[in-house]
């Protein structure tokens, strides 16, 4: 399931979706538990999308939504990131799949994304929750590859153990990249004394309110679980001054 905002939902671009045929051309598994899926669109239509948004994956009788991770225009390549599930159904036809055959998909869908590109005064807080991190990248991808320009960018990332982080490296691009961007990873496992000092420990919304005073004037986007998503806009609105207008949600519930 996805939501675009977590109160009001604005379907302004639920028009424009459309379908494509396309071939798995790649499958990486880069920790126990992450997948990263890239899927070639064979068709000759252009398929267009704001970073942030997602697709509908057809397999069989079963769909599957994901965050678009990643897109790359020239090669008309998605990228998507899929947590793997033991015993899972999507997880088996992952591992069972033939590598040329061709599936569907359908979109883009969905309203999370940058609606003011390129504000110089605009402070932004990028908040994800385990693979929530797919629809978070492609944002700031974007941000990046353009030299997207913003007073300063904070992209908090939450996981239980130090293990779920992955794509470190992409981070470390883009802290290189832009000197306005801060990264600041979380741990909810609580043992200080297990990791460095560069990672801060806790549940995702205690961190952030530990580190602002006054969000009133800043832009919040979230992407994770339901809960997760609910607890940061409850606690940032209420007590931040989070306006309601100025916070963005990708809401997902993993299916197996």
């Amino acid at each position: 399931m996805k939501n675009n905002h977590l109160i009001n939902i604005n379907n302004e671009l639920q028009n424009n979706y459309k379908k494509y045929n396309v071939k798995i051309i790649s499958l990486k598994y880069i920790s126990n538990y992450i997948i990263i899926l890239k899927l070639k669109i064979v068709d000759i239509k252009k398929f267009f999308y704001n970073p942030g948004q997602y697709i509908k994956l057809y397999i069989d009788k079963d769909i599957r939504q994901y965050s678009i991770a990643d897109y790359i225009d020239e090669y008309q390549i998605i990228e998507l990131h899929i947590k793997y599930s033991y015993n899972g159904i999507f997880s088996k036809f992952l591992h069972e799949h033939k590598r040329n055959n061709i599936y569907q998909i359908e979109g883009p869908f969905g309203n999370f994304y940058i609606k003011d590109i390129n504000n110089n005064n605009q402070i932004i807080i990028f908040i994800a929750g385990g693979t929530g991190f797919a629809a978070i990248k492609a944002i700031i991808n974007n941000i990046i590859r353009n030299n997207y320009y913003y007073k300063k960018i904070y992209f908090y990332w939450g996981v239980s153990d130090i293990n779920d982080f992955y794509m470190q490296d992409i981070i470390y691009y883009w802290q290189n990249k832009n000197k306005n961007f801060e990264y600041i990873p979380v741990i909810s496992a609580y043992n200080k004394f297990k990791y460095s000092s560069h990672y801060k420990f806790g549940h995702l919304h205690d961190v952030v309110m530990n580190d602002f005073d006054d969000l009133s004037a800043i832009q919040c986007y979230a992407c994770g679980s339901p809960d997760m998503v609910k607890i940061i806009y409850d606690n940032l609105i209420k007590y931040k001054k989070l306006s309601h207008d100025n916070f963005y949600s990708d809401v997902f519930i993993p299916k197996k």
